[in-house]
């Protein structure tokens, strides 16, 4: 179910990429903003509207995969503690997504790894010591909330203000013989 949701936001984080790439290349940067806003509220709005759906059918939907209602309880709960945070995940994916058009690729990557090292497993270490199997679930809005404003600070303050060079304007390297 999570993927049901997580996929629309996939998908927006490659066309944004692909988007700004071509907006980068047209020397249109300018229309980089209308592209972000656009797409994060496609993504909010495809996202409450699944996620949405998804709480509501959940246990019809998990009771075909899951016998056990004991099972099927857990399930719902971790869904009800994670579904939601997948949104901000989708917001992440599309900011890096337009980063990586211009070619930053390190940095917004490095984030999402500094994320899941010093936010999202010590979070699901320490919350399940204290609530159990729910806990690591916890961990994972609690990472993606962190993940969604280091990725925005730096796309804000680093990222957006940085004149993205086009392919073609870079002087060709001539072969040394």
């Amino acid at each position: 179910m999570i993927n049901y949701v997580q996929i629309p936001a996939m998908s927006l984080g490659i066309a944004i990429g692909i988007f700004g790439a071509q907006l980068i290349g047209a020397n249109r940067q300018d229309r980089l903003d209308e592209l972000v806003k656009a797409t994060v509220i496609l993504n909010y709005a495809i996202g409450i509207v699944l996620t949405g759906l998804a709480y509501i059918f959940s246990r019809p939907i998990l009771s075909m995969f899951l016998t056990d209602p004991t099972t099927v309880d857990i399930a719902q709960k971790s869904l009800y503690i994670t579904l939601w945070s997948f949104i901000l995940l989708g917001n992440v994916i599309i900011i890096s997504g337009l980063m990586r058009s211009s070619g930053t690729v390190f940095l917004p990557t490095l984030l999402v790894i500094l994320g899941v090292l010093l936010v999202e497993l010590p979070a699901a270490y320490i919350l399940s010591r204290t609530l159990g199997l729910y806990g690591v679930w916890l961990a994972y809005p609690i990472s993606f909330t962190v993940l969604l404003i280091g990725q925005y600070v730096y796309y804000r303050k680093f990222w957006k203000n940085k004149t993205h060079e086009r392919f073609f304007d870079k002087p060709e390297e001539q072969p040394t013989s």
